[in-house]
């Protein structure tokens, strides 16, 4: 049985597997102006690895360049090693954050056989995820660090 069986077995929540937790999609409700910095640790050449992050209730991010999204892919191949938004709400939006890759074809996938993210606290508002797209179940296909901070709190570089 897939991981994605699982998930389908309890839709919508997280999963354990020898007892970590692991989810589809990370999610979390920040306020305006809080800063979302993404870094790469790592990622596998073969399915090419993104990241994507989707912005909810009227809500966007601001990249450094100054554009203005709702619905961002990074690609491990083109995507600066450490990236940086802020969030732009009137009140709180809600920010969902998954795992994609390139299949063989170039089509975008996420979400099916084995994909899913073990996600561990590193700090206050930071995270660690570690991805798996393959069926062989690894978690290392894609691993980065979010960090969330709110606008008076820099975030390190």
């Amino acid at each position: 049985m897939s991981i994605g069986d699982e998930f389908d077995k309890a839709p919508g929540r997280s999963i354990y597997i020898d007892g970590q937790e692991i989810v589809r999609i990370l999610s979390r409700r920040i306020p305006s102006e809080t800063r979302l910095q993404l870094r790469w640790r790592s990622a596998t050449l073969k399915p090419l690895q993104g990241i994507r992050l989707k912005v909810y209730d009227g809500g966007t991010l601001t990249s450094s360049e100054n554009e203005t999204l709702k619905d961002i892919v990074l690609w491990h191949d083109t995507a600066p090693q450490s990236v940086e938004f802020v969030c732009n709400t009137k009140t709180t939006a809600e920010v969902k954050v998954w795992n994609c890759w390139r299949d063989d074809r170039g089509v975008m996938q996420a979400w099916v056989l084995n994909a899913s993210m073990r996600v561990s606290d590193t700090g206050p508002n930071s995270f660690l995820v570690e991805c798996n797209s393959h069926n062989n179940v690894t978690f290392t296909d894609s691993v980065f660090e979010l960090i969330f901070a709110e606008e008076s709190k820099a975030v390190d570089s």
